[in-house]
């Protein structure tokens, strides 16, 4: 079953991130990730790295608008969200998008197929790096 639903009935505005936090970041996405972190302003950046982040939040997400700020390059399993079954988005009583299970399975062995070389909580803004 697929649910077509137009962005403007998503409560995607009111979202307060309530399921980002920290996600496993593997070597495929890992220079992309790193690309696109350093690609932004130095304004941005330290807008970014001047917020506050509890242990366990993402610190790609931009908390002070609740976005996030490597979507374009964003790990599978954020990438998965709200659209592959088990998945659910709370605010979203169904699913926005189901993706196949054929091109889900091909899209999660390509993902792990490189091993897991950082995590999403571990980007040291000030320094630009993961720790």
């Amino acid at each position: 079953m697929k649910y077509e639903l137009a962005f403007e009935q998503l409560p995607c505005s009111s979202c307060t991130a309530i399921c980002c936090g920290p996600v496993p970041i593997n070597a495929a996405r890992f220079d992309k990730i790193r690309d696109h972190l350093h690609a932004l302003s130095a304004e941005e950046r330290r807008r970014l790295g001047n917020q506050e982040r509890g242990e366990l939040d993402c610190h790609f997400l931009d908390k002070a608008n609740y976005r996030c700020t490597i979507y374009p390059v964003r790990p599978w399993v954020c990438e998965a969200f709200g659209r592959v079954e088990g998945m659910q988005c709370p605010k979203v009583d169904k699913l926005v998008q189901i993706i196949p299970r054929m091109l889900e399975k091909e899209q999660f062995k390509a993902e792990t197929a490189t091993p897991i070389v950082a995590s999403s909580d571990r980007w040291n803004w000030k320094r630009m790096e993961f720790e």
